[in-house]
This record gives structure tokens, sequence and C-alpha cells, in this order.
């Protein structure tokens, strides 16, 4: 893998990670922000419910000042304390207060609050908060749920691209092992006047890296058309035992395929399924050619096709 390549998809990797940490910050930023909304609102609404309390206890004590400068004969002309109060003052009312001594005759008689007008407002407040904290939830919710979604596809997108990167890697490596040995084949040739049958022996094996690079190259524009759904797939039906044995005949001819010993377990009755030669024989190749380079080669592969239930089966045991 280039230097260039490297830092293309260490900035790919970047970019998932920063797009997650913007939205883990939004998601702080949101609840912060609301939290500051709903302890302002509380704030604001003490300040009006102590404002509206001291404004009813400073008209008390004025409404109480002025029935004492009035004096009981004007007050009575008015219908009385409580209907004075109720046409100057609707938010105060005449109650009964033992103790008190406002007017002459009217002992044990006071200027109260009506309970109801903080009343409301408490009752308001309690309304709102409910409001917030209702909303608040399920803004936060939905927020969260939408977050979670899009760090799952961050991770997704991320393991695609570690995913991505192995499989660069693993390409380029399999790319030089063929490109060396043509390099060291071409130098000796160009270097040394080789005897015709070792010159011939270097074409074949040159021949065979060749082969070897074209399947390389044709197994990665086969993975690209899949990842970017470019690549049709021409289903027939056949036998998937013949064609196996088919196939696995041509793969052992093929000099770019690794040695390996196949051993082929085929049923004597036909198995008839649906599927693309062309993808059969690419599955076929590459699963050999990991039990080439992974397995035991003093061992045999085994190669068993079948059927379970419904569907046909290959399985290339090594």
């Amino acid at each position: 893998m280039t230097e260039d390549s490297s830092r293309r998809l260490k900035s790919r990797q970047a970019h998932p990670r920063l797009l997650a940490y913007g939205v883990v910050a939004m998601v702080a930023f949101t609840i912060v922000q609301l939290s500051w909304w709903v302890i302002f609102h509380l704030r604001v609404s003490n300040r009006e419910i102590a404002a509206t309390a001291a404004y009813l206890e400073a008209n008390r004590q004025a409404a109480e000042k002025v029935l004492q400068l009035h004096g009981q004969r004007q007050i009575m002309e008015l219908g009385g304390p409580a209907e004075f109060l109720r046409m100057a003052y609707p938010e105060l009312e005449w109650t009964a207060q033992p103790g008190k001594r406002i007017l002459p005759g009217w002992d044990g008689y006071g200027v109260s609050i009506r309970p109801g007008r903080l009343d409301q407002l408490v009752a308001r407040r309690r309304a709102s908060i409910r409001m917030f904290a209702a909303e608040g939830a399920t803004f936060v919710f939905i927020l969260l749920a939408g977050t979670a979604i899009i760090l799952r596809s961050v991770r997704r997108e991320m393991q695609v691209i570690r995913q991505q990167a192995n499989f660069l890697s693993a390409v380029t490596h399999e790319l030089k092992s063929p490109l060396a040995s043509l390099r060291l084949f071409i130098d000796t040739m160009e270097i040394r006047d080789l005897p015709s049958d070792k010159r011939a022996r270097f074409l074949a094996n040159m021949r065979s890296d060749v082969d070897r690079l074209e399947g390389l190259v044709n197994n990665v524009l086969t993975a690209a058309r899949l990842d970017s759904g470019r690549f049709s797939v021409h289903m027939r039906q056949g036998d998937l035992g013949r064609d196996v044995a088919g196939l696995l005949t041509e793969l052992g001819n093929d000099p770019s395929q690794r040695p390996l010993t196949v051993d082929p377990v085929l049923p004597d009755q036909p198995v008839w399924a649906h599927y693309d030669v062309v993808v059969l024989k690419i599955v076929l190749r590459n699963l050999l050619d990991n039990a080439a380079k992974y397995g035991d080669r003093t061992k045999p592969v085994r190669v068993v096709v079948g059927r379970q239930g419904s569907s046909a089966t290959i399985e290339v045991v090594d």
C-alpha cells in the first residue's frame, strides 16, 4: 500500500470519528440547553409568583389604610367593607381574623388576599413544568434515537473502511509476489544466456505469474462491481456436481493455481440447482487458493457436493 493510499484511508477513517464526536457534542449541548431552559423558566416563574405575592400584599396593606381613613360611615355608604373591596380591590376579600380591628364595629375582621390568585400562578407553573418535561423528554428520546442510528451507521462505515483497508493490503501483498517473481525471471534472462530448456521453463513460470496476476485483477474488478451493485448474475439451471467436477479439472490444469491435491466427493445422481457458473468458478478458485495458502498441503482438500433439503450445497474441507 502506498503512502498516499495510506493517508487517504486514514482520512476516511477519521471522518466517521469526527462525525460521531460531533453528534455526541450536539446531544450533550442540546441536553444542557434544555436543562438551562427549564431552570430559567422555573426562575422566571418563581420571580413572577414572588412579585405577584408582593404586589397583593402591598394592595392588602393599602386597602387596610384606605378603610381606616374613610371610617365606618363612608364605608357603610359604599355597601360595607366587603362590597368596597370587591369594587376597589377585586383580588382582596373581607374575612374573619380573630384579634384584628380595622373598623369600629368590625372587630375580628380584616383584609386578606383571595387564595385563588396565587394558586392560579402555581398551577400554571406546574403545568408549564409538566409541558417542558414531556416535550423535553420526547425531544431527547428522538434525538438519542437518531443519534443511535447515526452512530450505528458510522460504526458500519468504519467497519467497511477497515475491511477495505485489509482487502487492499491483502491484494497489494498478493500482487507483489508474482511481480517480484516476474522481475527475477526477467532480470535473470537479461543478464544470462540461458539454455533453451531452462528458458522455456522460465517463460512457463512467467506465464503462470501473469495468469495469476490476471486472476487477482479480475477478482478485484469483480469485488468492485459487487460493491457498486453493477455486477450482473446470470442464473441458470444445471447439474452442480457435473459443473463442479469440470471446474475442478479446469482449475487443476491452470498453471496460475497453487499446487494442491483435491479429493472431489460427487454424488451419483444429478444435483439440480440454479447458479451462475462464472461466480461458482470464482468462489471455488478463491476457496482452493486459501486452502493452498493456509491449509495443510500434505492432506488433500475435500470438495463435497450434496443437498440439504431443497438446497444444493458445496463444502470445501481442508
